[in-house]
């Protein structure tokens, strides 16, 4: 158990593969321990790093060594079923196994200064790094976050700690069997349990999708006789939701990994008027030719958002990255207006809470193409905070994902 959180976590370090589908591939006997293990270590783990640093007297640790202390830590401090001298015990037996370079030293530590540890808190100069420590969040995202939620930045920051409630969505016309709890809508619900194992979700009668991801839709408003295009569609939860309502729905995805696993649940969920697309979205007016309502770009992005239910995006995310997002965001919402007649809506969203993706994002496509905001007044007042453009939903609010849609049309000339 201990050995495959591990080897969850170096690969999530070392590879950037997904925690979540990395998870995927371990035995259903230890996966929940294993689970509990590698997200309360990511959700925690520059603390962990500032305990660890706090007791080690500035000694250089190799990435192997320290990542083996740190789930120590972990297991002592957050973890108050397991006896210390288990932990010990385990961790130096974890040590021979997968870095024998450091088991003399792993023994030291196990043997004289693991029961030293004790929560204590940072006591900088920079309160703002004392909060980006505690919340485990890089310095610069923290301030920045600061700055652009003077009065809720310490909410959202802390929000990443916590575990989110999942919502899934009924999709069943028939009863189900789990008690499921009603949510923000009628078919949106939330479910306690484990629900890899829940047999409404084996069979398909109900799908994962966060609230976020439901107001896009929502947002959307699609109707009997709409041809829609989702440009950046995988997995699809957005696409299975959009067709309940829409006439055609043309599904496009890039990756082919992800196109292979669009595809599979469109297929699953028997969604016969949808299409799959498997072309780049910044080339799609060369390969589309269909006259569309509306267009959904929802974007990749940061995903700082979703910070509590993919911790390790904190430790992948960088300035230089964001801008990368950018830059590629406006190319997709460049090629799907060159496919928007002049008489349909595009919504633009992302899993984001900045505001360089999200409402400056949208003042530039305004200014450059022309457009207005199409205002769902009723949902930005229940579910947003206060932006100049679109409904921004934060991960606090809702104990959700944050989340971010806005609604746009072509300006009517007089």
């Amino acid at each position: 158990m201990r050995a495959t959180t591990y080897k969850v976590l170096s690969d999530s370090f070392n590879k950037r593969i997904y925690v979540n589908l990395r998870l995927k591939q371990i035995d259903s006997d230890i996966i929940g321990n294993v689970t509990i293990r590698t997200y309360g270590i990511l959700q925690n783990f520059n603390y962990l790093e500032f305990l660890l640093d706090s007791h080690i007297q500035k000694k250089k640790l190799d990435d192997k060594t320290r990542l083996l202390l740190i789930m120590a830590i972990y297991e002592k401090n957050f973890m108050d079923n397991i006896p210390i001298y288990a932990i010990k015990n385990e961790y130096i037996n974890l040590s021979k196994k997968v870095h024998n370079k450091s088991v003399k030293y792993v023994s030291y530590f196990m043997n004289n200064i693991l029961s030293d540890i004790i929560f204590i808190e940072p006591t900088f100069k920079n309160e703002i790094k004392n909060i980006a420590i505690l919340t485990s969040h890089p310095i610069w995202y923290s301030k920045l976050i600061e700055k652009q939620y003077p009065i809720e930045y310490r909410k959202i920051l802390d929000s990443s700690m916590t575990k989110k409630e999942l919502r899934f969505r009924k999709v069943s016309e028939g009863p189900i069997n789990t008690e499921y709890r009603e949510c923000e809508f009628s078919d949106l619900l939330s479910f306690s349990g484990r629900f890899q194992d829940d047999e409404d979700f084996k069979v398909g009668n109900v799908v994962v999708q966060d609230i976020g991801s439901y107001l896009v839709s929502i947002y959307l408003n699609a109707m009997p006789s709409d041809i829609i295009l989702d440009l950046c569609a995988a997995p699809g939860s957005k696409t299975l939701h959009l067709s309940k309502y829409a006439k055609t729905l043309y599904s496009n995805e890039i990756n082919e990994s992800r196109y292979k696993l669009l595809k599979e649940n469109v297929e699953k969920h028997k969604a016969a008027n949808v299409i799959t697309l498997n072309f780049d979205g910044r080339t799609i007016s060369e390969h589309f030719t269909e006259k569309v309502d509306k267009i959904l770009v929802d974007a990749p992005c940061s995903g700082t958002g979703c910070f509590s239910s993919k911790p390790e995006i904190k430790f992948n995310i960088t300035t230089d990255k964001i801008k990368e997002l950018v830059a590629l965001q406006r190319e997709l919402f460049d090629e799907a207006i060159k496919v928007l007649p002049d008489d349909a809506q595009i919504i633009y969203s992302t899993c984001s809470i900045l505001d360089e993706e999200n409402v400056n994002q949208v003042e530039y496509f305004i200014e450059k193409y022309n457009l207005e905001e199409v205002r769902e007044e009723e949902l930005i007042s229940k579910f947003s905070t206060n932006k100049k453009y679109g409904l921004q939903l934060l991960p606090h609010s809702f104990n959700s994902d944050g989340f971010y849609v806005c609604k746009l049309k072509r300006k009517i000339n007089e």
